[in-house]
């Protein structure tokens, strides 16, 4: 692409470097000009071919039949070269004398009709309405809209000298019109000028959020993966302790007091950390998409829940909840791995947060388009501010104050599966007391 010329890059603004110039005219006034002087000429066109057809019957003048004639001839051609310039767009130095040219060509056309209809229609307003149009319209640089408009008005004053009209009235007719034209223009070219530069710090301002979120995702991820081999380092020995745990508990030497106390609240401990491991992993494998993959099959509810109830079984026991599968012995089409975890975390959730004493039931609901599994407990339910949040990543609700640990990651894992399987997951208050976690999965 050329170089534009420097007069197109001067128009008052000091200060402003000359590639923030550039684009404002080659993104912001110069497609916009093309268009809008389309329109103009578009207004210029009915003007001149009503004044041909009126001019035989009604007007009777010569010259003006030929200025019309001129006038719509120049307009189609302007037309051609505007669709030729809009498919060259980035000839920015031909764009730019096309709209300058057909700036030119407005008033000049708008001179020939005031001074040729003033005879036939007397005074009229043509004039300052033909000036103050374009000028509002096409945004030219300032210094290059009121160059054109001084030395329009200068051509008009000529012409009505030429008419026999005294200089000073030759003058002073249709001045107000430039300075009014004078004015828009400015008043619009600055506006233009100031939205750019809006424009342009918005750009910028998303440019740099743009690049603080990628930066806080980088960091996210390298927090995960460390996260994640931490807690990989430290499932190894964990497992170890608890397997020696498991051992001193059924030793005959360890099973009195105070021993089996201490070997007790070891294996618990062990329990709680594993348990914050494994969730740990899972959540990293899930964001990551890493979790592991097992094909679609056929599966037996009540199988996969009772593997489930198995594993929180003894804690059950211990706090003196009952756990009552309801479920059929129907067969659902899904991932085993998934479904299996995902009732692993809804019973260990139900049973940690129930009062000893209670009850926690598994039961199902099925139409021909989903299967609803829920998981009931009769615990004191769960706030009403905290419900919003229940699913999110490491939140913990507000009824963690009565003692009972986690890592508010157990609901988040729930969800993440189930949308993995097609379904999701829901939560709504028991009657009259407690939770109630439905899953919902595809047929």
């Amino acid at each position: 692409m050329n170089p534009p010329p420097p007069e197109i890059l001067k128009w008052g603004c000091p200060g402003v470097p000359q590639q923030e110039r550039i684009e404002f005219l080659e993104n912001v006034l110069t497609p916009g000009n093309l268009c809008r002087l389309v329109r103009m000429l578009a207004v210029l066109l009915p003007l001149g071919l009503l004044t041909l057809t009126l001019n035989p019957w009604v007007l009777g003048h010569a010259m003006l039949l030929g200025w019309c004639i001129a006038n719509v001839t120049l307009a189609l051609a302007f037309m051609a070269l505007i669709g030729w310039n809009r498919n060259a767009s980035t000839r920015l130095r031909a764009t730019h004398s096309t709209v300058v040219l057909g700036f030119a060509l407005c008033l000049g056309s708008i001179n020939g009709f005031s001074l040729l209809l003033s005879p036939l229609i007397g005074e009229n307003s043509f004039y300052t309405i033909g000036v103050i149009l374009p000028a509002v319209l096409l945004h030219l640089p300032m210094r290059t809209a009121l160059s054109l408009l001084m030395a329009n008005h200068l051509l008009f004053t000529t012409l009505q000298l030429h008419n026999g009209s005294s200089a000073g009235a030759a003058l002073m007719n249709g001045l107000e019109g430039v300075v009014l034209a004078a004015l828009a223009s400015c008043c619009r070219f600055n506006q233009r000028w100031e939205n750019f530069q809006q424009g342009r710090l918005m750009v910028r301002a998303n440019a740099t959020l743009s690049a603080a979120n990628q930066q806080l995702d980088v960091k996210k991820r390298e927090m995960d993966e460390v996260m994640a081999i931490a807690a990989h380092d430290l499932r190894s020995p964990l497992l170890n302790l608890h397997s020696l745990f498991t051992i001193l508990k059924i030793n005959p030497k360890w099973t009195e007091n105070p021993y089996a106390d201490v070997v007790k609240e070891c294996l618990a401990t062990c329990d709680g950390q594993l348990s914050l491991i494994t969730h740990l992993l899972d959540a990293h494998k899930i964001e990551t998409n890493m979790i592991e993959k097992s094909f679609r099959t056929e599966l037996k509810i009540q199988d996969i829940a009772e593997r489930s109830i198995e594993k929180i079984r003894r804690v059950a026991e211990e706090r003196k909840i009952e756990i009552v599968n309801q479920l059929s012995e129907g067969e659902i089409a899904s991932e085993p791995q998934a479904l299996e975890r995902i009732l692993d975390n809804l019973l260990s959730n139900a049973v940690k947060f129930s009062p000893p004493g209670t009850l926690i039931t598994l039961r199902q609901r099925h139409s021909s388009k989903e299967w609803i599994i829920e998981v009931a407990d009769e615990g004191h339910g769960i706030p009403a501010h905290d419900v919003s949040q229940l699913f999110r990543k490491f939140y913990r609700g507000s009824n963690f104050e009565n003692g009972s640990s986690g890592t508010g990651l157990g609901l988040f894992i729930v969800r993440q599966l189930a949308e993995k399987l097609g379904g999701s997951v829901h939560y709504r208050p028991g009657d009259p007391s407690g939770s109630i976690f439905s899953l919902r999965l595809p047929v």
